[in-house]
């Protein structure tokens, strides 16, 4: 990322540099990776004019056959890439089911929305661990936003994915509850951009 901010700088900040930055993946080549901070001394790099540079490359990948997820953080998190969030064209919300997830989520549910893009479905929640203890409907109902997906509470699958743990077998983990729910989410997703895409350009296709 420190990269790719000394790229903007130096007015070289372009799908090549990129490219050059990104990592693949160990067990999907296809999928490539980008590196954040190593420490936070790196963040003061990351300027507003950065976030905003960055969010106007990254937009015209989908053209180019990339799709982009962007990891970006707690909401509310001080210097978050907040120009890369109102350019995306989904803004997926993850949180628990939990009282306090729930009331963290609607106190900012209106900034994340913004006011013009109510009926565009562009920002929605994934919620993690259904009914555990509150439903899908309760987080919907208590922050004004569809859900639309959920992913399995399965903390010792999760522990693995995130290094914590040994994959003895790719084959058990991959039909674990855990990633079968994040699969069925990915589908979920895409079903969502369709329609939106479908909503704002009055036609279907990949979004």
């Amino acid at each position: 990322m420190v990269d790719l901010a000394v790229a903007a700088r130096n007015n070289a900040l372009n799908l090549s540099t990129l490219r050059g930055v990104t990592r693949e993946l160990p067990l999907d080549s296809d999928r490539l990776v980008l590196p954040g901070l190593a420490n936070s001394a790196q963040r003061a790099t990351l300027t507003k004019d950065f976030w905003e540079e960055l969010a106007a490359l990254l937009v015209t990948l989908p053209s180019h056959g990339i799709d982009v997820v962007i990891d970006a953080g707690r909401v509310g998190m001080r210097e978050a890439p907040k120009a890369l969030v109102d350019r995306a064209t989904l803004c997926a919300v993850v949180t628990r089911s939990k009282l306090d997830h729930i009331v963290s989520l609607a106190a900012n549910a209106a900034e994340l929305r913004g006011d013009a893009d109510v009926a565009n479905d562009r920002v929605g929640a994934i919620v993690v661990g259904e009914g555990q203890p509150h439903s899908s409907k309760d987080v919907a109902r208590a922050t004004g936003l569809p859900v639309w997906a959920t992913v399995a509470w399965d903390p010792v699958n999760a522990d693995r994915l995130s290094g914590g743990k040994e994959i003895t077998s790719r084959t058990r983990f991959e039909k674990s509850p855990l990633m079968r729910s994040v699969r069925s989410a990915i589908s979920e997703l895409n079903n969502v951009a369709q329609r939106r895409e479908y909503v704002l350009n009055g036609r279907g296709g990949r979004p």
